[in-house]
């Protein structure tokens, strides 16, 4: 069959000489069975694979599956079968030759057509299905696609149950669209969704220099502007944020994007030679024809120079140059880690195409150096700027058991004491710094560590992750000889259950409190296993989506552990709702509990339908205030209030507000800064205009404090204003003041 097999060397110590031997990791085999999470059945001819899809085995008519997998190392099964969602299994990490037992969850369709304005059928049309997470519950689906055929009839299958969906459709000649699909009931697939495509509208505009001479061959790109409850932005926007249009001008400095939705959008325009400056606030509107998107004015470029040497002085090739502006954070690392220079040979780097007047944080890195950086660069620099590196260094050492003897395989790496210094360090300066893994003599070097005081962190299966403090590493010495000791883990395994007794599937299992390196998730028997965990008494918890977290206390002792974990089930179940102010049903609202008392997780949660119903069940005896949140909506600050008492509660209506508006001019910034302004007013974020005027909608009732930020919260502008009921907009002006 096919293996794909992975070993390292460490480096050889100077005095070792001749060829080094290198062994492949040996294989066992791992045996257990797939089955219906719906009801268990097995399932027969399902493909079974581990972290390589093209060593699959197909499982025998009882749902039984035997894999060849690596000794010793953490081991995933994923499974896959007609019908059913792909399953990614839990990690094992336990040595015994029982697998877990998958449970595929059925998959679920949707289905409708797709017409243009006149209600003709739309043939071709790619229709995406995005899962739709929120901050509480991150949507665990993966996105699944269909086309339109000649009718305009598309059917998407592999839908997860319970889960709501955005469709995003797009075809050549008309305006991208979104749709709505709430949350599917197993057994009754959706199949008369009808949605419209319109055409878009062709934005054009022009880019010019000051002397209103024409640039050509500036990259243009308009984003969709990011408003509204800054929480399901946030998530949407790690899984389905649009990469946006793009253009080039042409050498007249036109340029045009076709297709264009109806919305605000901020346009991004790039070039040599010239700062990049951003337009925040343009408004497409409904219906097709043109939209004048301005000439924009870019500022000629302004170079930083200067060079990287070392602690002699001496010029150092190759080293990567970053660039984050001053009261940015760390932030901006994360949006653009690619270097913006790399030195010549004589140290030399040159920066292009920096904003006049604007400061700039400088950080340099390269392999066998530590990071260091500038703070503070004014543009334009009076002279080239110096960057100093120290020479890094070397952590090496053997990891060994409590005997001496060596352990194999063991993942080793370090972290500086400080936090703050990993911000200094960039992306480039922690990406050299990679972990090691121990050879087979429990040996281990890792390369390109940073002078300062250091953490060392080892963990391996099956034994207690052990770390070294206060560790001193000096510039250009090799810290060496250090000697880490793992302990043998404990074994903790069981069950985890629902109150009748019922295995509970994909519940995560962990140590409470512990540095426990790995954690657990129940199968499709409920069956769990923690390896490596510490002697002594410690608190278990798992949790579930559908569940309260349960905890149970332990005395570990050294060896095996057996614990079982029952899922509590409140009696009640609670129903209703969810309806505009109009008294329209709500589709795709999430709709959850709260108490007094903060909690990670909501005592229950669930969705409305396409008809705004929803259910709640399971909820335990109590006092809860219950939500109802949907984008393009004011979000309440309070809850419609509800005793629970073990009595099920029906025909509860939620009614959700579209709020009122804040409006209002920033004041005090140049135009280059003001494309930079976010502004917010509690859970809402707004829009920011060319012209310096501010929007939020969707605010709710009441006392808000309204706070326009400038790159990164360095610099803020703040206000107060009342809301009042049924008052549809407020006006606050805000001061960015030196």
């Amino acid at each position: 069959g096919r293996f794909l097999l992975q070993a390292s060397l460490a480096p050889p110590a100077r005095e070792d000489k001749g060829p080094q031997v290198l062994s492949l990791p040996a294989l066992e085999n791992l045996d257990g069975r797939v089955v219906s999470a719906a009801d268990g059945r097995p399932i027969a001819g399902a493909l079974v694979w581990g972290m390589d899809p093209g060593t699959f085995q197909r499982s025998g008519p009882d749902g039984s599956y035997r894999l060849a997998v690596v000794q010793g190392f953490p081991r995933i099964v994923q499974a896959a079968a007609p019908g059913f969602l792909v399953s990614h299994g839990p990690m094992i990490t336990g040595s015994l030759p029982q697998g877990p037992t998958v449970a595929l969850e059925p998959s679920w369709a949707a289905g409708g057509v797709v017409v243009d304005e006149q209600g003709q059928p739309v043939a071709g049309v790619m229709v995406q299905a995005l899962p739709q997470p929120s901050m509480f519950r991150p949507g665990s689906s993966e996105p699944t696609a269909a086309r339109t055929v000649a009718s305009g009839r598309f059917r998407i299958s592999r839908l997860e149950a319970e889960t709501p969906y955005r469709l995003r459709l797009s075809k050549p000649g008309f305006a991208p669209a979104t749709a709505d699909l709430p949350p599917l009931t197993p057994g009754q697939p959706v199949s008369n969704l009808r949605i419209v495509l319109r055409k878009g509208r062709t934005g054009f505009g022009r880019v010019v220099n000051r002397a209103e001479q024409p640039v050509a061959g500036a990259a243009v790109v308009l984003h969709p502007a990011f408003s509204g409850d800054m929480q399901m932005e946030m998530m949407m926007s790690l899984v389905s944020r649009e990469s946006g249009y793009e253009a080039t001008t042409g050498s007249d400095g036109r340029f045009e994007i076709r297709d264009l939705p109806a919305g605000t959008w901020d346009l991004a325009v790039e070039a040599r030679r010239y700062a990049p400056l951003r337009v925040p606030g343009l408004v497409v509107p409904e219906g097709g024809g043109s939209t004048d998107l301005g000439t924009v004015i870019l500022a000629p470029g302004v170079p930083v120079e200067g060079y990287v040497v070392d602690r002699e002085g001496r010029p150092i090739a190759g080293a990567e140059v970053q660039v984050m502006e001053a009261d940015a954070g760390f932030a901006s690392f994360l949006e653009d880690p690619s270097p913006a220079a790399v030195t010549a040979a004589d140290g030399f780097f040159r920066v292009e195409d920096r904003r006049e007047g604007e400061t700039i944080n400088l950080v340099a890195g390269r392999a066998g150096y530590a990071p260091a950086g500038l703070q503070g660069v004014e543009i334009p620099a009076e002279e080239p700027v110096r960057i100093v590196l120290q020479a890094a260094s070397a952590v090496e050492g053997k990891v060994v058991g409590p005997d001496g003897e060596p352990l194999a395989n063991v993942m080793v790496f370090v972290m500086p004491a400080d936090p703050m210094a990993i911000a200094a360090m960039g992306t480039s300066g922690m990406s050299q710094m990679m972990p090691a893994t121990s050879s087979s003599n429990g040996s281990f070097r890792i390369e390109n560590v940073s002078p300062g005081v250091i953490e060392l962190h080892a963990m391996t299966l099956g034994r207690q992750q052990a770390l070294l403090k206060n560790l001193e590493v000096q510039p250009g010495q090799d810290l060496t000889g250090l000697e880490v000791v793992l302990a043998p883990g404990a074994v903790v395994e069981g069950r985890v259950l629902s109150a009748s007794g019922k295995p509970v599937t994909g519940a995560e299992v962990n140590v409470m409190g512990s540095n426990q390196a790995f954690g657990a998730t129940s199968d499709g028997d409920g069956r769990y296993r923690l390896e490596g965990v510490s002697p002594g008494v410690h608190i278990i918890e798992a949790t579930h989506k559908s569940y309260l977290p349960a905890r149970r206390q332990l005395a570990v002792r050294a060896g095996d552990n057996t614990l079982d974990l029952t899922f509590e089930e409140g009696s009640a179940r609670i129903s209703g709702r969810v309806v505009d102010q109009s008294g329209a049903p709500v589709a795709g609202a999430r709709v959850y509990l709260r108490q007094e008392e903060w909690s990670p997780t909501d005592p229950a949660s669930s969705m409305s339908g396409a008809d705004g119903a929803f259910t709640l069940s399971g909820v335990p005896d109590g006092v809860y205030q219950l939500f109802a949140d949907k984008q393009g909506f004011a979000r309440s600050r309070e809850g419609k209030l509800i005793a629970v008492d073990g009595s099920p509660m029906g025909g509860i209506e939620v009614r959700l507000s579209p709020g009122g508006s804040i409006v209002g001019r920033i004041l005090g910034l140049d135009f280059t800064d003001l494309s930079k302004v976010q502004v917010t007013a509690e859970y809402q974020m707004g829009q920011v205009m060319p012209d310096g005027s501010y929007r939020i909608d969707h605010v709710a009732p009441g006392e808000q404090r309204v706070t326009a930020s400038l790159s990164g919260r360095a610099r803020q502008a703040e206000g107060d204003v009342v809301l009042e009921p049924g008052v549809s907009e407020v006006r606050l002006d805000l001061e960015f003041r030196d």
